[in-house]
């Protein structure tokens, strides 16, 4: 009698093949390592955001401090502008002005303002500092004021004057000069006749790094940011 005929084909058994197994690995990691780049992505533009948000505080107080000078002090009196060679972009201007050493000379009275230090004093000064980073010549020198301290940001600050300029006023008491009736602010000493008021743009640069008690540039472009207002002296 004839042996009964096997079947040779092999039915599958339940599961997943090696080459499954290893393609599915290959996937996960893919969507792994592309998960894990979106995040470092996502958490450096955050962390970027959050530290323009930090340099655009520090501005505007210091865009509050120095209106408060204009206004109230003699300090537009002395300001020069001598410092040059930023490297900024075109759009800006590369001859600016900065608070130096001597600004209690710019305080009425004689008063002092302590908070322009030099480098042995800017780390531990309160308040808000302004670092006079002296340097070999006077174009050279720059200012710094702490972004975030804790991380030892620093930005670079710095400013420029433009007269306001208006042909004519329209007669309704604004303090003007005789001649030919441009609208005048009053003398910047608080007395004498009238002059110009100006409009200042500030600009604060960063991120720069306070390291072993002097500032480093970092490695990243810098950003620039600019604010603009129009000052003149109060009586």
């Amino acid at each position: 009698m004839a042996a009964k005929p096997t079947n040779r084909r092999r039915t599958r058994e339940d599961g997943f093949t090696l080459v499954e197994v290893l393609a599915a690995t290959v996937i996960t990691s893919i969507l792994v390592l592309g998960l894990a780049n979106l995040w470092t992505a996502v958490a450096g533009e955050v962390d970027g955001l959050t530290m323009r948000q930090k340099a655009i505080f520090v501005l505007n107080g210091q865009m509050e401090r120095l209106t408060a000078l204009y206004f109230h002090t003699d300090f537009a009196v002395f300001t020069t502008t001598d410092t040059t060679n930023y490297g900024s972009a075109a759009a800006y201007p590369d001859n600016r002005i900065i608070f130096r050493n001597d600004l209690p000379n710019y305080m009425p009275n004689g008063a002092a303002d302590n908070f322009v230090v030099a480098a042995g004093g800017f780390a531990g000064a309160p308040g808000l500092p302004v670092l006079f980073d002296d340097n070999s010549g006077t174009d050279d020198d720059r200012n710094y004021v702490w972004i975030d301290k804790d991380r030892n940001v620093v930005g670079r600050l710095s400013w420029i004057e433009t007269e306001v300029v208006i042909d004519s006023c329209d007669g309704n008491g604004e303090y003007s000069q005789s001649g030919s009736s441009p609208c005048y602010c009053p003398a910047w000493t608080g007395s004498g006749p009238g002059t110009r008021c100006r409009e200042i743009s500030v600009y604060l640069e960063y991120p720069f790094r306070w390291v072993s008690g002097a500032v480093v540039q970092q490695a990243t472009r810098l950003e620039i940011i600019p604010l603009k207002t129009i000052v003149g002296r109060l009586l």
